[in-house]
């Protein structure tokens, strides 16, 4: 893989905007991820409710099952991934950035 660095101009867009689809595509990812977390939890802890449970022993049940352990597991390995994507977005921009600034700084030396 060709560092960021050694990229020419048009490369580095290119990048860019290669990992900003990336982070769009992880973050869509674990935001799906999140709201089918949330309602498996929300509708788990009103079934126990339903059943005679108190909110607080319903919502405890709940969190100590296993599906909701792996639910929660994947959840945060979706948002560890989106985070990923933002930080190599992030020195995608830093590369733009750098570059514009030495041609700037090249123009004015000359």
């Amino acid at each position: 893989m060709k560092l960021l660095r050694n990229m020419l101009p048009d490369e580095i867009l290119a990048e860019l905007e290669k990992r900003s689809d990336a982070l769009l595509e992880a973050e869509m990812l674990a935001g799906e991820h999140e709201a089918r977390f949330k309602a498996f939890e929300a509708s788990s802890a009103i079934a126990y409710r339903d059943s005679g449970k108190s909110m607080s022993e319903a919502e405890a049940r709940v969190r100590g099952g296993e599906e909701w352990v792996e639910l929660y597991r994947e959840l945060q390995g979706n948002n560890a991934k989106a985070a990923h994507a933002k930080r190599h977005y992030q020195s995608a921009v830093i590369a733009s950035d750098l570059w514009r600034t030495e041609s700037a700084t090249h123009r004015n030396i000359r």
